[in-house]
């Protein structure tokens, strides 16, 4: 090969050379500026899906009341739950039998696994070591350990602003968007929720009351009575059930008093959810405790229910934390009055003062080395004491 051949080669190999470096940094550049404008492209989602959502969505009730509530202390006692605690729990009941101060962390309508989840680790975040509470209550209501848990959007959407961490947010969406897939639908959380009454919504969220967290949502049925608890009285006709109404027309007899049903059959995120739970409450010395909702007989003679009382009994065991299934008890220890019940899933404030006095001093028993198991029925026995009242002369 003459020199002049060489040379040319040479020239080539680094002209090549050269070019695959420019490559390179050009694909460098390009994702950079690719990134940059994917970052500029949330945050100008982000601005104005705020924008919209203080225009448009409608104001944010109980849950923005009571997240902001739970800041003004450190309290001993919280309880993680949807509606049904709201309702059933009586916080001046419980503080005055127990000798606490109690809370009720509830948000509307949503899972374990989801909207009580992001509630309870939100405000575990501002209450850790000795600012955290000493017992744990989770209430499970009736529909929220055997189904998938996907998140309810209107649900999702006036709880997500109420949240104080930035991290809890993000938890939140992740945690939800991984059940439902729902990413960019989540990201607007604010489309849900439209008023329809855009002037009323703007007035309502400029007013002082709005702004200092003290806005209620208006109802004459309905009374806020501060500590997460809400309160339907039950001299109002509309707050007591109409069993009328309530009771299933193809009602039958239940004949199977043993089935069984297992953790991992169960199509749902709800056990990793508990487990979490458990795992912060052992990590910070908290007792936590699992207690059913109160139903009325016509939720509870449900094959299914005994279904999910069997997984909570089975995770109970398997995390060593105290399960109480008052719908399960035997008379001595609660005894509900049929009326003390406003739908068939939240109670009137009779109901829940009975159950709350029920919950109290079983948990003051326990705590005084009393042996309770004697104090709660088979579940052939819950059975046949609620066909007395669903069937009357038929139970038999």
């Amino acid at each position: 090969m003459h020199s002049s051949d060489k040379n040319t080669e040479q020239m080539n190999t680094v002209t090549g050379a050269g070019n695959a470096g420019t490559a390179v940094t050009g694909d460098k550049k390009g994702r950079r500026n690719s990134l940059i404008r994917l970052v500029i492209f949330l945050f100008l989602l982000w601005g104005i899906s705020r924008v919209l959502s203080f225009v448009m969505m409608l104001p944010l009730g109980y849950s923005r009341t009571i997240m902001h509530e739970s800041l003004d202390r450190d309290y001993d006692c919280i309880v993680v739950g949807s509606s049904e605690a709201m309702y059933a729990f009586d916080t001046a009941v419980f503080d005055e039998i127990r000798g606490t101060d109690s809370f009720i962390l509830g948000t509307e309508a949503t899972y374990l696994n989801g909207g009580e989840w992001a509630a309870f680790n939100d405000y575990m975040k501002d209450h850790k070591g000795e600012h955290a509470p000493k017992t744990v209550i989770v209430m499970q209501g009736n529909f929220e350990i055997l189904n998938s848990g996907d998140e309810d959007p209107t649900s999702y959407s006036l709880l997500m602003p109420c949240l104080n961490n930035l991290s809890s947010k993000a938890d939140y969406y992740v945690r939800v968007c991984k059940a439902d897939g729902l990413w960019l639908e989540r990201l607007l959380y604010w489309k849900d929720a439209i008023s329809t009454d855009v002037a009323e919504n703007v007035r309502v969220k400029l007013s002082a009351a709005y702004r200092d967290n003290g806005y209620r949502i208006e109802d004459e049925n309905i009374q806020y009575l501060g500590k997460g608890q809400i309160r339907r009285d039950h001299v109002i006709k509309e707050n007591v059930i109409d069993y009328t109404a309530a009771m299933p027309g193809d009602m039958e007899k239940i004949t199977d008093y043993d089935p069984e049903v297992s953790i991992e059959d169960i199509n749902s995120v709800y056990p990793d959810t508990l487990r979490e739970i458990a795992r912060i409450c052992k990590d910070n010395d908290i007792r936590l405790i699992t207690v059913t909702a109160p139903l009325p007989v016509t939720e509870y003679y449900d094959k299914e229910y005994y279904l999910r009382h069997l997984v909570l009994d089975q995770m109970s065991e398997e995390l060593d934390i105290e399960f109480y299934d008052l719908n399960m008890a035997s008379d001595s220890l609660y005894s509900p009055d049929p009326y003390g019940f406003y739908d068939n899933y939240h109670t009137n404030d009779i109901g829940a003062r009975i159950y709350t006095e029920s919950l109290a001093g079983l948990l003051d028993a326990v705590d005084n080395g009393e042996d309770m198991s004697g104090s709660f029925i088979t579940w052939e026995e819950t059975c046949h004491r609620a066909e007395k009242f669903l069937f009357g002369k038929d139970a038999d």
